[in-house]
């Protein structure tokens, strides 16, 4: 009979503690026996309906029910709460019918529906109670300690906003009486736990404080209280706060994560404490390694990893077998570090363990997705290669490992990276493939369909158009996928469209223009509106239209639609793109737009930077204004002058230079081109040609310092300490400017041959140079550098004219 009412009075305290946390709260493994088989007993049914019961589940009711009256008896005469117990909870109950239960956020049902507790008021009686001297010195200690941790317990598993501070305040209540009520390690844990859990601004704080206090508690570590119950809320409490602090950004979150290591490690080792690490423990200490900037916290994570492992093979029976989660945060911060290999090896070893029974944890797809995601960040055929094949090896196997939308992905983006749109392609289209095979995990999203039409955009195989009509096809799909019901992640978005606009931004098609122009009313359809960077884009295509003044003008408006746009602002790309425009298809009052251009860039307050500058000076260049040079070397001789690296002019900027001066009428472009050409820092052989161009076609007067300025480029070239090469062009060039600066004669004939043989010995001669060689001499001495039965026409005089003329 004492067996029995001891079973009866330990199924109160268990139910009020919910569920399967009940029994844990004693601390002798016979009373654990004893509040199991009770709580099994009451919970055997699967209705409870107000009416008394009869047969085998009367008599724990009953026992309950006589047992609530007790409660309620024990409660202050203000307190409003109801009863605990389904008979006492609905007194307006009929009999045969089950009671109403009451709903919102503070109804809580637990299981079975057997006992209802409003946390609010709940907590407020409790607090009342622990406040009344006389009620908490009237009210068993062991029935305000459950039902403590029954209300604290209903937060943790119940997240609410105010979740954190009510649970403070309920266990300050506790820690504030004088009766001997203790505040237990359950009870820090579920406190810790409701503040995670809460949406308050800084919940860590408390958090963190608590379990500060709680590793500084002597009298709650102590060895008698470190039964397996406390280890593991100790150990619990410890991760949660690590991982939270984890999560946050900045370094004095995982400063305070690494302090609280070091003291959780100072009671590991401190024998007298009792505590020891388990897994859940452990795993929170590998997180934080890898979320360190330490060059040696990979290795630690590998050699903690190791241990566990050891560990575990050593004693079966311990709580440090390395779970998934070891070894996936591992391999996720081993692949993110770059280090493949290291995570490879990882991967394979987890396989080799739990193949042969070492350990029960096996690879999940996070396992899988962190090394696919380091190998595509590799940027190689080899990497992206390994991609798929890991890939097709997951397809095959199947179950938890099937690919999932981040798997495809990777190799998606691994493939579009390498620009090859093809093999992207092909990967999407497996993706759909196992969508539609019942693969849900699969579902394609607007982020690969994006990365394929980014890779088409940025293709130049197939044809001039073929990279646009294979990315305006795979827009066309996207679409209709949306429109029957993919979802959100498949809606179409403003980088989807912009893809698209580069693509035929890039596409050589004739009025490429007008399809770019034309997705813009598409984007219209879905409500989406085009961003600077479409803008941008539709400048792009303008300018590469070569529709002359058409586009010029079109290029014009789009601009000032953009600066009278409160929603989308221009910036330097914007006002490079316009120049770039004007440089490939307006030439007319280039000196006059050029200026206009960067005022209105100083206007808006944005600084322009070099590509803004070399793209002014080159529409300068290919312009007929008489003043375009002379503005091209002012706009050059300010950038040098500036303190600023960002618009320190480079190579193409002093080649735009000197070719502005080449295509001018200015009599003295010779000698402005050399000028130029001897401030570069590192001449290039694109630079040396704009010179000898700028020789060409000199008026007399000039012609002797021309050619003289021509050779002199030209034994530069020849020096063996130059590290520029003369191309093809260069002896064409050559030739000309001999052609056009000296009289037929003698004199000419020698320096044509001596340029000419030349260009046998470097292997350059290519048709444009048999071309203009033609030009510059005459037909008995061209018969004699080149007899007509090709006698002395040798293959290798053209053997570097492929190689030099595709640099």
């Amino acid at each position: 009979s004492i067996g029995t009412s001891m079973a009866a009075v330990l199924s109160i305290d268990s139910y009020l503690v919910v569920g399967r946390y009940s029994y844990l709260s004693c601390a002798m493994e016979w009373r654990r026996r004893l509040a199991r088989s009770a709580l099994h007993r009451l919970l055997s049914s699967s209705e409870y309906p107000c009416t008394p019961r009869t047969g085998a589940l009367q008599q724990p009711e009953d026992l309950i029910h006589k047992q609530c009256h007790s409660i309620i008896n024990h409660r202050t005469s203000s307190s409003s709460h109801p009863p605990l117990c389904r008979r006492c909870h609905a007194t307006d109950a009929k009999p045969g019918r089950k009671r109403k239960l009451p709903s919102g956020d503070d109804a809580i049902r637990f299981r079975k529906e057997g006992i209802l507790i409003d946390p609010t008021q709940e907590t407020n009686r409790l607090f009342a109670v622990l406040s009344d001297k006389k009620a908490a010195a009237s009210t068993p200690a062991t029935l305000i300690e459950n039902q403590v941790v029954a209300v604290l317990m209903h937060l943790a598993m119940h997240p609410r906003k105010d979740g954190g501070p009510m649970a403070s305040r309920l266990i300050d209540a506790v820690r504030s009486t004088s009766i001997s009520v203790g505040l237990t390690v359950q009870m820090y844990h579920l406190v810790i736990e409701c503040w995670i859990k809460s949406d308050v601004k800084d919940a860590i704080k408390p958090a963190e404080h608590l379990l500060r206090e709680l590793l500084n508690r002597g009298k709650i570590l102590l060895p008698y209280d470190m039964d397996g119950e406390a280890i593991g809320h100790v150990n619990s409490s410890f991760a949660l706060v690590v991982h939270t602090l984890l999560r946050m950004d900045g370094e004095q979150s995982v400063e305070k994560a690494n302090s609280l290591i070091k003291r959780i490690q100072s009671l590991y080792n401190n024998t007298k404490c009792g505590l020891e690490p388990n897994v859940t423990a452990l795993n929170a200490i590998l997180n934080a390694l890898c979320h360190s900037n330490d060059e040696n916290s990979a290795r630690e994570a590998k050699d903690l990893l190791r241990k566990m492992v050891n560990l575990h093979e050593i004693d079966t029976k311990c709580d440090m077998e390395p779970s998934t989660t070891s070894f996936a945060v591992v391999i996720h911060h081993l692949a993110k570090l770059g280090d493949i290999g290291g995570a490879r090896d990882i991967l394979q070893w987890m396989i080799r363990l739990h193949e042969d029974g070492t350990i029960s944890a096996q690879p999940d797809i996070f396992c899988f997705n962190s090394l696919l995601d380091g190998l595509g960040k590799i940027n190689s055929r080899t990497a992206a290669q390994e991609i798929e094949d890991i890939l097709t090896e997951m397809e095959h196997t199947g179950g938890g490992l099937r690919p999932d939308r981040l798997s495809y992905t990777c190799c998606i983006h691994a493939y579009a990276r390498l620009g090859d749109a093809e093999k992207s392609e092909n990967v999407l289209r497996r993706m759909l493939d196992a969508y539609e095979m019942g693969n849900e995990g699969a579902r394609p999203d607007a982020t690969a369909f994006g990365a394929c039409v980014d890779a088409w955009a940025r293709t130049s195989s197939g044809g001039p158009t073929h990279g646009a009509v294979r990315a305006e096809a795979l827009v066309s799909l996207q679409e209709d996928l949306y429109r029957e019901g993919s979802g959100n992640d498949m809606a179409p978005s403003v980088a989807l469209y912009n893809a698209l606009i580069n693509a035929w931004a890039h596409s050589k098609a004739t009025k490429s223009e007008g399809k770019a122009l034309d997705v813009l009313e598409r984007m219209e359809t879905f409500d989406i509106k085009p961003n600077t960077t479409t803008f941008n884009a539709i400048l792009t295509a303008l300018a590469r239209s070569g529709s002359g003044e058409a586009a010029v003008d079109k290029a014009e408006m789009t601009l000032k639609q953009m600066e009278n746009s409160d929603d989308v602002m221009p910036d330097v790309i914007t006002y490079n793109s316009y120049l770039d425009c004007l440089a490939r298809n307006g030439t007319s009052n280039a000196t006059n737009r050029a200026k206009d251009t960067l005022t209105r860039m100083e206007n808006r307050g944005i600084a322009p930077n070099r590509r803004t500058y070399n793209t002014a000076i080159n529409f300068l260049a290919k312009s007929d204004d008489v003043d375009g040079a002379r503005m091209a070397t002012e706009i050059l001789a300010m950038m040098e002058g500036s303190n600023d690296e960002s618009i320190r002019p480079d190579a193409r900027t002093y080649g735009a230079a000197i070719n502005a001066w080449s295509r001018s009428s200015d009599p003295k472009r010779a000698e402005m081109s050399l000028e130029i050409y001897k401030r570069m820092q590192q001449p290039n052989v694109i630079a040396a040609n704009a010179v000898l161009s700028a020789c060409c076609f000199i008026p007399i007067e000039q012609r002797e310092r021309a050619l003289k300025i021509a050779f002199d480029v030209m034994n530069e070239l020849k020096q063996s300490n130059t590290e520029v090469d003369a191309d093809h062009i260069t002896f064409s060039t050559m030739l000309k400017v001999i052609g056009t600066g000296m009289s037929p004669g003698a004199d000419r004939d020698a320096k044509v041959r001596e340029v000419f043989e030349r260009c046998c010995e470097n292997g350059l001669v290519s048709d444009l140079v048999l071309r203009t060689l033609t030009k510059c001499t005459s037909h008995q001495f061209l018969s004699e550098l080149i007899p007509s039965d090709n006698s002395k026409f040798s293959k290798d005089w053209s053997r570097n004219v492929f190689e030099r003329s595709t640099r």
